[in-house]
């Protein structure tokens, strides 16, 4: 399959996630930018090849802020026992499992979390 044909096929996939996960009424965000975006990211590991789509859940803003301001201001220790760090780390982790839940049912091919993009969940696209 030439590079052209691949990334049609990619985009037609992204688009059936996508549609899936609409369907489940799960806001998805277009903005790469983390600052700028909340809810549902996707993004290709190659977007030339397009073999696996990632899905990332991204919590709200002002929650990665407060989030950064505490790992900026305390120890280590303090920082993972923060209720915030862990509200956010516990949000990430539900969506993750409802995510992954709603993709398996709707067919999708999950793979195991890729230690180069934690915290994503990665599809493999059918050949």
């Amino acid at each position: 399959m030439d590079a052209l044909a691949a990334i049609s096929q990619g985009l037609i996939f992204e688009e059936s996630v996508r549609g899936v996960l609409a369907r489940a009424a799960l806001p998805i965000s277009p903005a790469a930018n983390t600052s700028l975006s909340e809810g549902i990211y996707l993004h290709w590991d190659d977007f030339e090849s397009a073999n696996i789509l990632y899905v990332e859940w991204r919590v709200h803003s002002s929650l990665r802020r407060e989030v950064v301001d505490i790992f900026s201001s305390v120890a280590r220790d303090d920082f993972l026992n923060d209720p915030r760090v862990n509200e956010k780390v516990n949000i990430e982790d539900a969506m993750r499992v409802a995510i992954t839940a709603i993709l398996k049912f709707a067919g999708f091919r999950i793979l195991e979390e890729n230690r180069e993009m934690p915290g994503c969940i990665p599809i493999l696209r059918s050949q």
